[in-house]
């Protein structure tokens, strides 16, 4: 995107003078505060969450589980933006009239959350391992509206380095495999799609491959009971990226386009509301 239209988008939606003041605070060492408004709703995954809270009944609550710098859940179009992580990389003193921040961990937010609390869609962008993934996944499940959708992040790694649990061992073996320390680390997420597949059939899973890496869909389907329940994990826990992916993608992924997800979604919540 060229400078005039960055800066005709900022002057329409209302945050050309957050931007330039939040340039200013970390000229100064400070960190930035999250734009009142939504800014780059259409690209990148918050493109991908928009569309998909565009396909449901309802856009009322979302949660972002793992915020960092706040970049997506900031261009998040939504009635009420909450999120979770242990060390925001913005300044949480001043947030938005509509979003909410919680500093600490999910396995924390969620067991002091109200069992009543349901949110239309969920992204789980976290720590990167198959254990953690997991457990946020089922707390996610267990607090979606009917038509709630899960989005997870990560969930087919760039290579075997990418793939390794420990960021900071990626980090050593891409330095070695590689030449650099900055390669991209996607974690073994992967492992909960297989998990899923297999032990959670009353969930649908759908990945699309872009824009910018694969990320992963859920929703549940019409066999869906009350509550969901983490099942045994050694058979997946110890299994390996280049077994996995040996003949490509694996088939439980259910690889299609964001178009034909969106069309599944709505289609659904026609017939069921």
């Amino acid at each position: 995107m060229n400078f005039a239209k960055r800066l005709l988008r900022l002057v329409i939606t209302g945050n050309l003078f957050h931007v330039v003041r939040n340039k200013s605070r970390i000229a100064n060492g400070k960190k930035h505060y999250l734009l009142p408004r939504p800014l780059d709703t259409k690209y990148g995954v918050a493109g991908i969450i928009n569309s998909v809270l565009s396909a449901l009944p309802k856009r009322d609550n979302y949660l972002e589980v793992g915020i960092f710098k706040g970049a997506t859940f900031q261009s998040v179009i939504a009635g009420n933006k909450w999120g979770v992580d242990i060390d925001p990389a913005f300044d949480i003193t001043k947030l938005p009239r509509n979003v909410k921040v919680f500093v600490k961990p999910s396995d924390n937010f969620f067991a002091e959350l109200n069992l009543d609390k349901m949110f239309d869609m969920i992204y789980i962008d976290a720590e990167h391992t198959f254990a953690q993934a997991y457990r946020e996944l089922v707390h996610s499940v267990n607090h979606l509206s009917k038509w709630g959708v899960i989005l997870l992040d990560d969930t087919v790694p760039f290579d075997d380095v990418a793939a390794i649990s420990d960021e900071s061992e990626s980090k050593k073996e891409a330095l070695r495999v590689h030449g650099t320390s900055k390669w991209s680390h996607q974690g073994d997420v992967w492992k909960l799609i297989l998990q899923v597949s297999e032990f959670h059939k009353d969930l649908i899973v759908r990945t699309v491959l872009g824009p910018s890496r694969p990320r992963t869909i859920m929703w549940r389907n019409k066999s869906f009971g009350t509550k969901m329940q983490m099942a045994m994990t050694n058979k997946y826990a110890s299994l390996t990226y280049e077994t996995a992916f040996a003949s490509g993608i694996p088939n439980e992924f259910n690889v299609k386009d964001l178009n034909e997800i969106l069309v599944e979604l709505r289609d659904m919540n026609l017939k069921t509301h």
